[in-house]
């Protein structure tokens, strides 16, 4: 069985980060690999160890595969005749565009996702919540979720003791020890709704008790004019905040190393994403996985890993903290083409929000056992859920079972 991957293999994207974790786990799980390149992203980043080693052998390829899989948004898609297509995306809305109703405005043709995919022979994603949006909006091929390997959690190269944060250089520095650090790792733009963390946490706490750590971009990385506009904003959002006294904003906007990010999550007590929408929400699974207590949005793909505890029914023991959430039409992010106002998303509930911060403050204060324990939960959930090797194994059987039809 050879596997072609279309996709951006060497950018910074998450699509591109997402398929070269994949392409690796499927290899070292036995697929035969040859990669398309895509490229949709201007910048272009080295590769690591394994892709530097193998990428010529697999782009140089001719030999025709058996399965194509695109890793892309959809408007790409290509199916090719004769073989096997599978699209690879992910989704954080409750519909997709092309799902429109009479009399309602239209979508240029490939930008009718349902009308795309349904070209296809199977739809992959990363969670379940896309998988039902998929199919509500009348995607009828078979959907399957494969969820995302965190290959980022397997590194043995040592960590720092807790109590530290990499500031705005890189450089490793320690926090004043009687503040806890609530940490995030998200672009600065309206879906992540970093706007409703920096308000929230600048409202309930006091500059002695916490210090709000981001680790953050603006439009593009590594980019002077729009740090400054990230931190123009950060400090307009505080201003907001009607307390003389609030806490430390640290932005962090350079790009860190996986050595660096794994020291970041560990010098956290509390991971906190108000995100509107996620196809997955890598930085929350990291976290997690890192054993910090982790409190998300109780919507979209975060639903698969984030789970609390009976009150939810969920089936799983509580790994984490959701919070409460009302819909909202989709806005704000008018550049983006297949972001609609038919569609909805979640508005974190703000108050519910301070009390779960407040919550595990107390419980990191306190050293509370029952914190640990969940926290313990979700990093064993989550490195057993999505290992490199797990994703991999399963992401071949799923191959497998596409040839056999």
């Amino acid at each position: 069985m050879l596997l072609d991957l279309v996709t951006d293999i060497d950018s910074p994207s998450g699509y591109s980060a997402f398929a070269r974790a994949f392409g690796k786990a499927l290899f070292d799980a036995g697929v035969d690999i040859k990669v398309t390149p895509h490229k949709h992203d201007k910048t272009t980043i080295p590769l690591d160890e394994f892709w530097t080693d193998k990428i010529a052998g697999m782009v140089n390829r001719q030999d025709r595969p058996d399965i194509r899989m695109h890793i892309e948004t959809p408007e790409f898609f290509r199916p090719v005749p004769g073989i096997k297509n599978i699209g690879f995306t992910f989704w954080e809305t409750d519909k997709i565009p092309g799902a429109v109703k009479e009399g309602e405005p239209g979508v240029a043709p490939n930008f009718n996702w349902v009308n795309q995919m349904n070209m296809m022979d199977e739809m992959w994603t990363s969670a379940n919540f896309a998988a039902k949006a998929f199919t509500d909006s009348g995607v009828t091929v078979p959907t399957r979720v494969v969820g995302i390997p965190l290959e980022f959690l397997d590194s043995d190269e040592e960590l720092p003791i807790s109590g530290v944060v990499i500031d705005e250089g890189g450089a490793l520095i320690h926090h004043n020890e009687r503040r806890i650090v609530i940490g995030t790792v998200a672009q600065f733009n309206f879906r992540k709704n970093l706007e409703d963390l920096i308000i929230a946490v600048c409202s309930e706490f006091r500059s002695h008790e916490v210090v709000l750590v981001l680790k953050t971009y603006g439009a593009t990385q590594n980019d002077p004019r729009q740090e400054d506009i990230v931190k123009k904003r950060v400090m307009s959002l505080k201003n907001t905040v009607g307390w003389k006294d609030i806490p430390q904003v640290i932005t962090i906007q350079n790009t860190l190393s996986d050595l660096q990010m794994r020291q970041l999550y560990n010098s956290m007590d509390m991971f906190v994403t108000c995100s509107r929408g996620e196809g997955f929400c890598i930085p929350a699974a990291q976290a997690m996985g890192s054993g910090v207590p982790t409190i998300t949005t109780d919507w979209s793909a975060m639903t698969d890993f984030v789970h609390g505890g009976p009150v939810h029914d969920t089936g799983h023991p509580q790994t984490g903290w959701p919070v409460n959430y009302q819909l909202e039409p989709v806005y704000g992010m008018p550049f983006i083409p297949w972001y609609r106002p038919d569609q909805r998303w979640a508005r974190i509930d703000m108050v519910h929000l301070m009390e779960t911060m407040r919550t595990i403050y107390t419980g990191v204060k306190e050293d509370n056992y029952d914190l640990a324990t969940i926290a313990q939960t979700g990093a064993e959930y989550v490195r057993e859920k999505y290992s490199p090797e797990v994703i991999g194994k399963l992401g071949r059987e799923y191959l497998e079972a596409v040839l056999a039809k």
